[in-house]
Formats: structure tokens, sequence, C-alpha cells
């Protein structure tokens, strides 16, 4: 009868340590994916996106607009979103399986006045990717719902865009 008691106890003390760890696990793993869509999308625009008469001379310049577009089009395609707004460099997206809460885009590139090594015009984009995350474990759905508290997921991203020979 002992064991069984200790069993039991041992089981349920389990499951209280195995909560915590399964939603880090998941919080690291939406970081991860965040991240990973945030990368391809960049790639995806910075290759659509360069100007040819600027690749001409091995200068990386951008069309800013269809940086953006570019970039808007592979991040809503990777996670399953859709564009509720963009204005100017800000862009929010919603997720069309629930997965994700809203989420926030905000983009900011530029031309690079300044040579880099070989003496060639680079570009650069800085993207932030913000949103709050949804709890999948109970244990932390009901603390969470109870106190209000959100946690953030925010990923920053700099890009330096340049042609290399």
């Amino acid at each position: 009868m002992k064991n069984m008691i200790i069993g039991i106890f041992t089981a349920i003390m389990l499951l209280i340590f195995l909560q915590p760890i399964t939603e880090f696990a998941n919080i690291l793993k939406e970081k991860v994916t965040l991240d990973a869509a945030v990368l391809n999308a960049c790639r995806a625009a910075r290759n659509n996106a360069l100007l040819a008469t600027d690749m001409r001379d091995l200068n990386a310049g951008i069309d800013g607009e269809l940086f953006i577009a570019y970039f808007s089009i592979a991040f809503m395609e990777t996670l399953n979103l859709e564009s509720l707004y963009s204005s100017g460099g800000e862009h929010r997206f919603k997720s069309l399986d629930s997965r994700w809460n809203p989420i926030i885009v905000r983009i900011d590139h530029e031309r690079n006045n300044s040579d880099d090594i070989n003496g060639r015009m680079v570009s650069k984009a800085v993207i932030q990717v913000e949103t709050t995350y949804i709890f999948r474990t109970s244990l932390f759905k009901m603390v969470y719902d109870v106190s209000g508290n959100n946690l953030s997921l925010i990923e920053t991203r700099q890009f330096i865009i340049q042609i290399i020979n």
C-alpha cells in the first residue's frame, strides 16, 4: 500500500514538472519557427527586389516597395497567415489556423552609402516580428488567463544585402 501511494505521488509530481518543460519546448519551437520564417521571407524578398541596374555594377540596390511586398507574401505563405493591414513599414497579420495571435512586422530598409570591403554599395534591412505566445498546456493557460500577463515573442533581424562576385 505504501509503495502504491509513493507511485501515485511520483506520477503526480512528474506531471507537474513535465508541464513547464513541455511549455518551454513549445516556446522554443515557436521562436525557431518565427526566426526561420523571417529568414526565408527575407531571402525571397532579397532575390526578387534587387535592382538589375545596380547588380550590373555589383552594387546591392533594392526596390523598397518590392522588398516589402515579396517579404509579406513569403512570410504569409510560410506561417499560413492573412494580411490585416499594412502601413508604411508596419504590417499586421492574423493566423488562418489559430496557431498564432496577431503578428506585427516592422520593416526598415535603407541603402547604405558606405562601401563594403570591396568598394561596392550595400543595402540594409532591419526586420522586427512581434506576437504574443498562445500557451499550449492547461496549467499555463489557467495561470496566464488569471494574471492577465502575456509572453511576447520578439524576433529582430538585421540583414546586410550585398552582391558577391
